[in-house]
């Protein structure tokens, strides 16, 4: 491949890499990392990041530009896209057709009482399995099992007794994204 903009024809390549980027997971940036490094090293490029947090991801990577894809719709996301010479699918799926919430009840086991669960072995469907077996996810799941146990001794209820939108209010406190806010009050 030609490393020199004169071989290319001057031109800078407009590449954009979406992925589970913006400081979630460490494995996820490694993986950005090489991409970026990589592309650096081969080609003149100006690089797009679809993150979770562009913060993070400007200062930890360098890039050009880092996109909130997160607060975005389709309709807002499709143009940096479009303007793109090419798009680079690295590591984890962020773009997300269909968000969903999990509930509480799935980190609470039917028959057992003093418990949660987190992570991988919450209670769901094999389809539901593949999507939420995911670190992100299994950290949301662990951030509100914490949770759910803490209100819980403070309460001195089970788990189960827990109201859940004690456990929603304090997970928006703490910056969890809850996609149905209307339930926390």
């Amino acid at each position: 491949m030609p490393t020199d903009q004169a071989d290319i024809g001057g031109k800078t390549f407009r590449v954009g890499i979406v992925g589970s980027y913006g400081g979630l997971n460490l494995g996820d940036e490694a993986i950005l990392h090489s991409i970026i490094t990589q592309l650096r090293a081969e080609e003149s490029v100006a690089i797009t990041v679809f993150s979770r947090n562009p913060e993070d991801t400007l200062a930890r990577h360098r890039v050009e530009k880092a996109v909130p894809v997160r607060n975005m719709t389709k309709d807002e996301v499709l143009p940096e896209i479009e303007c793109l010479d090419l798009l680079i699918v690295g590591g984890g799926i962020l773009f997300d057709a269909a968000a969903y919430d999990i509930p509480l009840r799935s980190l609470i086991p039917q028959r057992v009482e003093h418990m949660l669960v987190a992570g991988r072995c919450i209670s769901g469907t094999h389809e539901a399995h593949s999507s939420y077996r995911v670190m992100s996810v299994s950290m949301a799941t662990g951030q509100a099992a914490g949770v759910c146990a803490a209100a819980s001794a403070k309460l001195g209820k089970t788990p189960r007794d827990v109201p859940f939108a004690e456990v929603q209010r304090e997970l928006v406190r703490q910056g969890a994204d809850i996609r149905q806010p209307a339930l926390v009050g």
